[in-house]
């Protein structure tokens, strides 16, 4: 990788960045106890924040089933530059998949006879009496523990932006 694709990668790696800590900063405001927001703005900000730590990540890692030997080699060499470890928290997109192949998971809620559902909750699941084992969360935000679910994965929003802020701060602010 010649120097000037790296400079590429990393200029659209801080672009993605800069975009993350925007849903991060407007989340942190929005989430103040005097304020109050409509929840579709909370998971605006929540899917802002899935989708370019995805993008950082896709930067990063390519795309894992089109990805070549170069390609492979490509990455490999900008995630080194950048301090990234190939176990890195970042590596994941399976959260903002789950956002974006939503549909699919409408689908097989509604195929369920009697099933229940609690989507777009902002708070804990223990907050809410759960009355039948049917009933199912797909989407969740607990702002306490700054954690996302989906079903019954969970992401910790924490570990995405300490690795974030990591690459940012310490490569590419200049």
């Amino acid at each position: 990788m010649d120097n000037r694709e790296i400079e590429i990668f990393e200029l659209e790696i801080k672009r993605q960045c800069e975009i993350f800590f925007m849903s991060i900063e407007y989340l942190d405001q929005y989430l103040q106890p005097e304020k109050s927001v409509p929840s579709e703005v909370i998971w605006y900000h929540i899917q802002s924040f899935l989708t370019s730590s995805a993008n950082i990540s896709r930067l990063l890692w390519g795309d894992y089933s089109k990805n070549s030997d170069t390609r492979e080699k490509i990455r490999k060499k900008l995630r080194e530059k950048l301090g990234v470890s190939e176990d890195s928290k970042l590596k994941h997109r399976k959260m903002r998949n789950f956002f974006e192949h939503f549909d699919e998971h409408i689908e097989k809620v509604v195929r369920k006879p009697n099933a229940h559902y609690i989507d777009s909750n902002i708070g804990p699941k223990t907050a809410i009496f759960v009355g039948s084992n049917d009933t199912q969360f797909l989407r969740n935000f607990d702002p306490v523990a700054a954690m996302i679910t989906f079903k019954d994965y969970e992401y910790n929003m924490n570990e995405i932006i300490v690795e974030i802020e990591k690459i940012y701060t310490e490569n590419l602010v200049k």
